[in-house]
């Protein structure tokens, strides 16, 4: 595989770059400290600015390595950022992928997931990736829309399968896309 790091992308609405440590303030005050945006996530709604800055320092050191992919998404209008999408996890000897991405509440059903999830794609398949896939709460069932609407196809559910940021065991939707097919 070809790795090229997380590049800069520009979309019609949106920048998506490497995190700063900069970020940390609208990370927390946008999507990292909100209740309703956490609660389908593995992650506890961060208590302080601190927690966002440590994060946001972390993806900072780690955007340097080629084969890491966080980027932060920016709302052109405003130079607000909104939320973040990336790699959760690499598998390099299958040639996969999970995505991951979480956006602020008040940016919710207005497709700025989509815009920057069809130009990731776009990077991975470059990259040699052959297999791109997601999970979601079964709770949370737009996370899935919006995965179909970038061309995943729904492979199933894994019943109690991971625990969410309040300990509790969740169903999760699994959607993949293989490039050969849909791209």
């Amino acid at each position: 595989m070809k790795h090229v790091g997380t590049i800069n992308i520009e979309t019609e609405r949106l920048i998506l770059r490497s995190f700063k440590k900069t970020d940390a303030l609208d990370m927390y005050n946008n999507w990292a400290n909100d209740e309703r945006v956490t609660r389908y996530l593995t992650l506890l709604p961060h208590e302080s600015i601190e927690e966002s800055e440590q994060i946001c320092e972390l993806w900072e050191k780690e955007s340097s390595l080629m084969n890491k992919y966080q980027w932060i998404i920016i709302l052109k209008e405003s130079n607000k950022a909104i939320g973040s999408i990336g790699a959760v996890n690499i598998y390099e000897d299958t040639k996969a992928l999970e995505v991951g991405y979480c956006i602020g509440y008040d940016y919710w059903g207005k497709g700025y997931v989509k815009e920057a999830l069809i130009d990731i794609l776009k990077v991975f398949k470059e990259v040699g990736f052959v297999r791109v896939f997601a999970e979601h709460d079964v709770e949370n069932p737009n996370s899935g829309k919006v995965l179909e609407k970038c061309g995943f196809e729904y492979e199933g559910t894994a019943r109690k399968s991971i625990y969410n940021h309040e300990r509790v065991l969740v169903d999760m939707a699994i959607y993949s896309i293989i490039f050969e097919e849909n791209i």
